[in-house]
């Protein structure tokens, strides 16, 4: 549940300085722009498609564990250091439309999942401690790059920066995740053979006493 948590916080705090600065980028390539607005609301558009996608991935994270989020996470890594890289109008709006769609997706995977595990009460009070660590995250990232100085490009850089340094660690939890799922297959398939052969047992003490 740890994981849950922190996987949710670190997306948000991710994506929302991604959104803040967003126009920013847009402003830095071409000042004359007037499509910056309909980005925006395309960036809103996509977001539906990938809550709905996830309905799909849901079995696969199911099955995977945390490997669809480490994939995720280094997507927007991937889009947020491309859109720093690559000054160029078109690219930026279509990265940028992309990534809302990832993080509407990873968010909605997130609350699925914690809705299955905690009850109404318990999924409220997570969700509330989850967006102010997610917020506080943002503040301290948003005033750290304020501080030094960056230009909007090198900012996009450090997001992705961020979002890879986040998919170390996602990778990490993965493995100790699968490590600890055949753990517990092993426990179950042992308990399984223990079980059986207490019934075999049983079975044939059972035998010997009708004869």
């Amino acid at each position: 549940m740890f994981e849950d948590e922190v996987r949710w916080a670190v997306a948000y705090a991710g994506f929302s300085l991604v959104q803040n600065y967003g126009t920013n980028l847009f402003e830095a390539i071409d000042p004359k722009s007037k499509f910056n607005g309909h980005i925006i609301a395309a960036s809103q558009v996509a977001g539906s498609p990938g809550s709905l996608s996830a309905i799909y991935l849901d079995p696969i994270a199911v099955n995977t564990g945390l490997a669809i989020y480490v994939f995720g996470v280094a997507a927007m890594g991937t889009i947020c250091l491309a859109m720093g890289l690559y000054k160029d109008t078109t690219a930026a709006y279509s990265l940028y439309i992309l990534i809302s769609g990832i993080y509407q997706a990873l968010a909605c995977l997130v609350s699925v999942r914690c809705g299955r595990l905690l009850t109404n009460k318990r999924f409220i009070r997570m969700f509330s401690v989850n967006y102010f660590a997610g917020l506080l995250l943002e503040t301290i990232i948003q005033a750290a790059l304020e501080i030094s100085g960056l230009s909007i490009f090198d900012q996009f850089i450090s997001f992705g920066a961020f979002f890879f340094s986040t998919t170390v660690a996602f990778a990490v939890l993965c493995c100790v995740d699968q490590e600890s799922r055949r753990g517990i297959t092993t426990s179950e398939v042992v308990l399984d053979c223990k079980f059986q052969r207490i019934e075999d047992s049983q079975t044939n003490l059972e035998h010997i006493y009708e004869n």
